[in-house]
């Protein structure tokens, strides 16, 4: 067929006499015009049918689940019925377009699956990496109070621990048990505090 013929019924809507291929898309039903300029299907369409040099055209609606695909057609120069033989070759060319048109649709469905998978992995991905930036902004933040408060503790604490054994290397012993004990708790404490701040710094 000529490119002429496809961009001039290119986009026709579909209809009961719209030549052989929209009649047959619009009634799911074969439709055969042994002469195209004898028929009514074709009345609007023998100026374009002449310049194609068609002269019969036999049209197969090519339906899945009921669906309408499209159309398989026949088209000779000359008037033609078809034989038997014929229209079993049009049914099989039929069915095998419809498959192959489904066959098409399905890879394309599946391509677009993929397609949108990928897309919310990436998305996906990307906002990972923006939780985890803003986990690593917020987990350097806390180090660097930990380390400030830390400081800022290690200084009292410091002279807690000096006074304290001090006052134990200087008095114990002369004063009474109960202040030796607390003298012990004073030093001990000050120990573990030590290492809490060393345990917040590591």
């Amino acid at each position: 067929m000529p490119d002429s013929y496809h961009q001039a019924v290119d986009g026709l809507e579909i209809g009961p006499n719209v030549g052989s291929c929209g009649a047959a898309a619009f009634s799911r039903q074969r439709v055969i015009v042994p002469d195209v300029m004898q028929h009514a299907n074709w009345s609007a369409y023998l100026e374009l049918a002449e310049r194609a040099e068609i002269r019969a055209c036999w049209s197969e609606p090519i339906a899945l689940t009921g669906e309408v695909l499209g159309t398989f057609a026949m088209y000779y120069r000359e008037p033609h019925a078809p034989t038997a033989f014929e229209l079993k070759v049009i049914e099989s060319a039929t069915q095998l377009a419809g498959i192959a048109i489904d066959h098409q649709r399905t890879k394309q469905a599946i391509l677009d699956l993929n397609r949108s998978v990928e897309q919310r992995g990436a998305r996906r991905t990307e906002q990972l990496t923006l939780a985890n930036r803003e986990l690593e902004r917020s987990n350097d933040e806390q180090r660097q109070f930990a380390y400030v408060a830390s400081q800022d503790l290690q200084e009292p604490l410091r002279a807690i621990t000096s006074f304290g054994k001090l006052l134990k290397r200087d008095y114990l012993g002369r004063l009474d048990a109960r202040a030796d004990e607390w003298l012990d708790i004073i030093v001990d404490g000050s120990r573990r505090m030590h290492d809490l701040i060393e345990d917040l710094l590591g």
